[in-house]
C-alpha cells in the first residue's frame, strides 16, 4: 500500500482537474490522506470546497474509480472513502437523482399532510392533479426598508446600484412571475412583506372601518367572540401594538342551511387593482370550508378557506378590479357557512382591500446609561456577528451603524427613552418583513428578537422572517412541536429567502448563482426528526435547474457558485427544508445586463417554480406535470353581428416534455374592467358573444394537469352600431428589454430603462455614475451608483394592453374593430383585404440583444413576413396606420443597416428616418399645408410614470416621393409624422399614438387619420 505522502500530490494533481470543471468554487485538495490496514480503507478528506459542487450517481461512480486505481492499484481488498468537507460525497447526491434503493429515508417527511388545505379557489373552470395542489410554501423577496435609529431615517439594507437596490430588485421576480406561478400550479403562498402594490387601503370591519365602508350582517345567532379579534382603532401602530388583539370578531354557527351571512362593503378610494385579503379566528371547532365570495367589476369570484389554520392574521383570496366609491354588486365580500355539521363555527373578522401604506411608527431613542454591577454579568449575545457567525460583512456592518452602545459582560447597561416615533412615509411593500409581520398579527416574539427591548430593527427584519415560518408552521403535521399555541397550523412545505447580493467583481465576469443550505444544527434534524440533508437537496435542485435553463436559453456563460452548507438565520432558524438564494449579483454589471431584463426574471422564476414541484412531488411520491407556457399567435374577428372568433397556438417547452397544454381558458373584459373567471375549451379557438357598443377584451392560458399558465397579451374588440367599417389592429409591439448599455474599459453603465414587462417595480432612479474604476463602496458615488427620485414610483412599461387603448379612440370614431398579434401576421402571411383600415402599434419595438447575446436581437420593427402581410394589403387599396418611436431608426441606426426594410418602408410606407431622439418636450404641432384636417396641437408621454410607457426617444421622419409632412416637433423643426395618398393611403407617426397623453388627445388624432383616409 502507498503511504499518504506518496498519493497526495497525485490526488491533489486529479482534483484540481475538476477544480477547472466547477471554476470560482476555491481550491479542491486533499486535507488528509489516513490509511486503516483493519478496515482495508483508505480515507481521503477533501477540502470543504470540494462539497460545493452538484453531485450524481455518474459523477460519484467516475471519483471512486479514479480514486480507487490512483490510491492502491493492485490491492483490490481496499476500498477508497471520499469525503467532501465533513460529509461522504455520495451523501451529497440528491435523493431525486438516486436510484430508488439508495434513497435516503430520513430526509424525507416524518408524516404527510392529508387535510384540507387553507384555500381552495373554487370558481376555477379546472383543477390541479399533478402540481403543487393542497401545499404550502413560504418564500421572501429579499429585505426591504427599515428604519435606522443612529440618524432617525427610513434606509435601505444595501446600496442603490445599476438603476436598483436589492431591497426593491427580487422584487420583480417575486411578485409578478413566480407567485403567480406557484399559485397557478395549484400553492397556497405565504410572503412576510406585504405583495400588494396597491398604495390604498380599505379596512372594512365590525370594529371600525375606512371611511363610508360598512360592515353588516344577517341571520340570527351571530354573537361576539370570547376572545380578541382584529381591531381597526389606530391609524399608527408603535411599539409591540398587535391590531389583532384590540377589537372582537363574531361567529355564527357554519351550517349552509342557517342562512347566516356577513358582509363588508369597501369604500374605494379610486377605481383599480386591490388585492383581498381576510382575516377570522381560528377556534376548536372552526369551519374547514368557510365560504368567502368576491363581487368584483369582472363577476363573483368563490373561496372555500380553512378557518382551522391560519386564525388572527391577513389570509390573501385574490386581486380583483374595482370601482370608485361604494358598489353593493360589483365591490363586496360575503362570507357564509358552508358545512353540514351542526357543532362547526363561522368567524367573521376584518377584510382589507389594497396594500396600503406604511403605519408602523418606529421610536427615535436616546440612552442613557446604569452603572454595571461586577457581578452581574450578562452572557446574551448583542451583536449580529456574535448572533449569527457567518453572516456576511454587510450584516455585521449595518449593526454597527445603528451607532447603539452595545451590552456585553460587564459592562453599563443601557436604559433606552423614546423622543419620537417615525412612520416611513412609504407604500408598505417597500417595507421590510420586521413591520409588515406586526401589521399581520404576528406574536411579538417573531418581529421583536431583543427581548430586554434594546432596539434595532435591522437584526429584527433578519431574524423575524424565519420566525414568521416556523409560527405560520407552528402546531401542524410538519411541526415537532405540535401544541396548538406554538402556531398557526399551516402545513409548510418548504421556505425560500432569495438575494442577489452574491458579491462585486471589477472585471466582466459573471458573479452568477449560489445556493445557501444548514444542517449543523439540532443534529442536523429538524424538529420532526427529518434529515436538514433534504435542504441540501432543495438548495442543489434549484440552483440545477436555473444554470441549466439559462444555459439552454442562451446564457452559455452563467456562472454555478456553490452549495454551501452555512449558518445563516434565513437557513437556519427554519424548521421546514429551507434554502437561501443567491440568484445573482445585483452590484455587478454583467450580471445586471441579463439580471434587468424581464425575459431574464421570466426564466429564473420559471426555473425555481420547476424545482420545488420536482422536489416536493419526490418528497410526498407523486408524479408532477409543469404547467405550459402562455399562448402566442392570438387572433380575433367577427363571426357574424354578435359574435366574434379568438384563436391561438400553442406553445411548446424545449426544456420540459410534460408542460403540454390539454385545455385553455379564455378571460373576458367589458369595457376595461375586470376579467371574468374564464370559460375552458379543449380547442385553440372559441367563439364568444358580444354586445354591440361596447369594448370586449380577451385573455387565453393553457392548461394541463401541472396548473396554469401565464396569461398572454389581451386583445379587444368592438362592433359598432349602424353597420360602421371595421378596422384591425395589429399589435406589433411585444419587446420587453433590459436598459440600453454601453462598456468600455473605462466606463460602462445602463443609459435608460429598457421596456418594463407591464410595470417595473424594481427601478430607483437612473444611473449616475458610470466610471468602471471608481468602487468606493455602500451609500457613496462609485460604479453604478443611480439616482432614487422613482423609489417609490411603479414604471409603466408594455401593458401587452394596447389594442384596448387604440380600440378606444377608432370606437369614438365610429369605427368597429378587432385585433390580432404580429405573430398571427406573420404566421398566416397576410392582412386580410376586407379591413377598412389598419392599425399597427409598434410603440417602443427595437431589435436588442439579450445581456451579453448581441448577435441574435429581437424584437425588430419590420420583419420580412410583416412586411410581405403589409404590402399585399395596401395593393388591395387599403388604408394603413402606423405609430412607433423606431420606425425608422430601428432600420437605419441599429448597428446593421436593413437595406431590405428600408426599401419597404421607402417603396411602401413613404418615408425615410431624419434623426432620433427627435423630440425632448414631446410636443407635436401639426402641419395643416398639404392635409389641413392635421392642424392642432398634441403631446406625448416622455417622462416615466405608472400610467403608461413613457417614449424618451423618437424618430423624426421625412416624406418620400409625393408624400407628405403632416405633422412636426416645433422644438428643432423635425417632421414627425408623415401621410401618403395614392392607390393606397398610410399615415406613419414617429412617436407612438398610445403615448399621446390623454384619451381626448388620442381620440382627436385618430379621427384626423380617419378623415384623412376616407376623404
Amino acid at each position: 500500500m502507498r503511504q499518504p505522502k506518496e498519493i497526495k500530490s497525485q490526488v491533489d494533481s486529479l482534483l484540481s482537474g475538476y477544480e477547472r470543471v466547477y471554476a470560482g468554487l476555491g481550491k479542491f485538495r486533499a486535507k488528509e490522506i489516513t490509511i486503516n490496514p483493519t478496515e482495508k480503507r483508505v480515507n481521503i478528506y477533501c477540502s470543504e470546497a470540494f462539497s460545493y459542487i452538484p453531485y450524481r450517481p455518474a459523477l460519484v461512480t467516475k471519483l471512486y474509480a479514479q480514486l480507487d486505481s490512483l490510491t492502491h492499484p493492485g490491492q483490490s481488498d481496499y476500498r477508497v472513502v471520499i469525503y467532501a468537507g465533513s460529509k461522504e460525497i455520495s451523501s451529497l447526491i440528491p435523493n431525486m437523482f438516486r436510484p430508488e434503493r439508495q434513497v435516503d429515508k430520513s430526509r424525507l417527511p416524518k408524516k404527510e399532510f392529508q387535510g384540507v388545505p387553507l384555500l381552495l379557489p373554487l370558481s376555477k373552470p379546472y383543477s390541479v392533479s399533478a402540481g403543487l395542489q393542497n401545499r404550502h410554501l413560504a418564500l421572501w423577496q429579499s429585505h426591504g426598508l427599515y428604519y435606522n435609529i443612529r440618524t432617525d431615517r427610513w434606509l435601505w439594507q444595501r446600496e442603490r446600484v445599476f438603476q436598483t437596490v436589492e431591497d426593491k430588485y427580487i422584487m420583480s421576480y417575486v411578485l409578478p412571475y413566480l407567485l403567480p406561478m406557484l399559485e397557478n400550479a395549484g400553492a397556497t403562498v405565504f410572503l412576510p412583506r406585504e405583495r400588494d402594490t396597491q398604495t390604498n387601503e380599505v379596512i372594512v370591519d365590525n370594529n371600525g372601518s375606512s371611511g363610508k365602508s360598512i360592515y353588516r350582517e344577517r341571520g340570527g345567532a351571530i354573537e361576539t367572540g370570547g376572545n380578541s379579534g382584529f381591531g381597526f382603532t389606530k391609524k399608527q401602530l408603535e411599539n409591540t401594538d398587535n391590531p389583532f388583539v384590540l377589537g372582537t370578531y363574531r361567529k355564527a354557527s357554519a351550517r349552509a342551511n342557517e342562512n347566516t351571512m356577513f358582509e363588508w362593503l369597501p369604500d374605494i378610494p379610486d377605481d383599480g387593482w386591490y388585492y383581498v385579503s381576510v382575516a377570522y379566528k381560528t377556534l376548536s371547532n372552526s369551519t374547514q370550508n368557510a365560504h368567502y365570495t368576491v363581487y368584483h367589476t369582472g363577476g363573483q369570484t368563490e373561496f372555500s378557506v380553512n378557518q382551522q389554520m391560519g386564525g388572527s392574521t391577513w389570509i390573501y383570496l385574490g386581486r380583483f378590479y374595482f370601482k370608485k366609491g361604494i358598489h353593493s354588486e360589483a365591490g363586496r365580500v360575503t362570507l357564509t357557512g358552508a358545512s353540514k355539521n351542526r357543532t362547526t363555527i363561522l368567524t367573521a373578522d376584518a377584510v382589507r382591500f389594497g396594500g396600503g401604506m406604511g403605519n408602523i411608527a418606529r421610536p427615535d431613542f436616546t440612552y442613557e446609561k446604569i452603572p454595571a454591577k461586577p457581578t452581574a454579568p450578562t452572557t446574551k449575545p448583542d451583536t449580529l456577528e456574535q448572533e449569527m457567525p457567518d453572516e456576511t460583512r454587510a450584516n455585521a456592518q449595518a449593526q454597527q451603524s445603528n451607532g447603539l452602545p452595545q451590552d456585553s459582560v460587564n459592562t453599563d447597561t443601557i436604559r433606552y427613552i423614546a423622543k419620537h416615533v417615525s412612520l416611513s412615509g412609504r407604500p408598505r411593500y417597500l417595507e421590510g418583513a420586521r413591520y409588515w409581520l406586526q401589521w399581520a398579527g404576528m406574536p411579538t416574539q417573531v418581529y421583536h428578537k431583543r427581548i430586554d427591548g434594546s432596539p434595532n430593527d435591522y437584526n429584527e427584519d433578519i431574524w423575524a422572517r424565519p420566525y414568521w415560518v416556523n409560527y405560520l408552521n407552528g402546531g401542524s403535521v410538519y411541526s415537532g412541536k405540535d401544541s396548538a399555541s406554538t402556531g398557526l397550523k399551516i402545513p409548510i412545505d418548504l421556505s425560500m429567502a432569495i438575494h442577489s447580493d452574491a458579491g462585486r467583481v471589477r472585471g466582466d465576469s459573471i458573479v452568477g448563482t449560489l445556493a445557501i443550505y444548514t444542517t449543523l444544527l439540532n443534529n442536523g434534524s429538524f424538529s420532526t426528526g427529518q434529515s436538514r440533508m433534504t435542504s441540501r437537496d432543495l438548495s442543489d435542485m434549484i440552483q440545477t435547474q436555473i444554470v441549466d435553463d439559462l444555459r439552454q436559453g442562451g446564457v452559455k456563460n452563467w456562472t454555478r457558485r456553490g452549495l454551501w452548507d452555512r449558518s445563516y438565520a434565513e437557513s437556519r432558524e427554519t424548521d421546514v427544508p429551507s434554502v437561501l438564494m443567491e440568484l445573482l449579483s445585483h452590484e455587478n454589471f454583467a450580471d445586471m445586463r441579463y439580471g434587468l431584463d424581464p425575459r431574464f426574471k421570466f426564466t429564473v422564476s420559471r426555473s425555481i417554480y420547476k424545482a420545488i414541484l420536482k422536489y416536493l412531488a419526490f418528497q410526498h411520491h407523486t408524479s408532477f406535470v409543469v404547467q405550459p407556457l402562455p399562448v402566442s399567435r392570438l387572433a380575433s374577428e367577427f363571426a357574424d353581428d354578435t359574435h366574434i372568433k379568438l384563436s391561438w397556438k400553442a406553445e411548446t417547452d424545449s426544456l420540459e416534455p410534460s408542460a403540454i397544454p390539454n385545455r385553455y381558458i379564455v378571460y373576458s373584459r367589458v369595457e376595461g374592467e375586470g376579467f371574468d373567471n374564464g370559460q375552458i375549451t379543449t380547442d385553440t379557438a372559441m367563439t364568444l358573444a358580444v354586445e354591440k357598443g361596447k369594448i370586449y377584451s380577451f385573455r387565453v392560458t393553457a392548461v394541463n394537469e401541472g396548473g396554469e399558465s401565464m396569461p398572454s397579451e389581451i386583445l379587444s374588440v368592438c362592433r359598432n352600431w349602424n353597420n360602421a367599417p371595421v378596422a384591425m389592429i395589429v399589435n406589433g409591439f411585444d419587446r420587453v428589454s433590459a436598459p440600453t448599455w454601453f462598456d468600455t474599459p473605462s466606463y460602462g453603465g445602463f443609459m435608460d430603462n429598457g421596456v418594463p414587462d407591464k410595470t417595473d417595480i424594481s427601478f430607483t432612479g437612473r444611473q449616475n455614475n458610470f466610471n468602471r474604476l471608481n468602487y468606493k463602496g455602500q451609500e457613496s458615488a462609485s460604479f453604478g451608483n443611480s439616482n432614487a427620485n422613482y423609489e417609490n414610483t411603479i414604471v409603466a412599461g408594455n401593458s401587452f394592453d394596447l389594442p384596448f387603448v387604440h380600440g378606444q379612440a377608432l370606437k369614438a370614431a365610429g369605427y368597429s374593430f378587432v385585433s390580432c398579434s404580429r405573430s398571427a401576421i406573420e404566421a398566416n402571411g397576410f392582412l386580410p383585404g376586407n379591413y377598412k383600415m389598419v392599425d399597427l402599434i409598434l410603440g417602443k419595438e427595437k431589435q436588442v440583444g439579450f445581456g451579453n447575446v448581441t448577435n441574435r436581437p429581437t424584437f425588430k420593427t419590420f420583419t420580412e413576413k410583416l412586411n410581405d402581410a403589409l404590402y399585399n394589403y395596401c395593393k388591395t387599396g387599403g388604408n394603413l396606420f402606423v405609430s412607433g418611436s423606431f420606425v425608422g431608426s430601428d432600420l437605419w441606426n441599429n448597428g446593421k443597416t436593413d437595406s431590405l426594410g428600408i426599401k419597404f418602408v421607402t417603396s411602401v410606407l413613404k418615408y425615410k428616418w431624419h434623426n432620433d431622439k427627435a423630440s425632448v418636450s414631446g410636443q407635436v404641432q401639426g402641419s395643416a399645408t398639404t392635409y389641413p384636417m392635421f392642424d392642432g396641437k398634441w403631446n406625448f408621454c416622455t417622462q416615466l410614470n405608472d400610467k403608461q410607457y413613457a417614449a424618451e426617444s423618437v424618430d423624426g421622419i421625412d416624406p418620400v416621393g409625393n408624400a407628405h409632412t403632416i405633422a412636426l416637433y416645433p422644438e428643432s423643426n423635425t417632421s414627425a409624422a408623415v401621410a401618403y395618398k395614392g392607390a393606397y393611403r398610410t399615415v406613419v407617426c414617429g412617436f407612438p399614438f398610445e403615448s399621446l397623453s390623454t384619451e381626448n388627445q388620442r381620440k382627436e388624432w385618430m379621427q384626423k387619420v380617419i378623415r384623412f383616409f376616407e376623404k
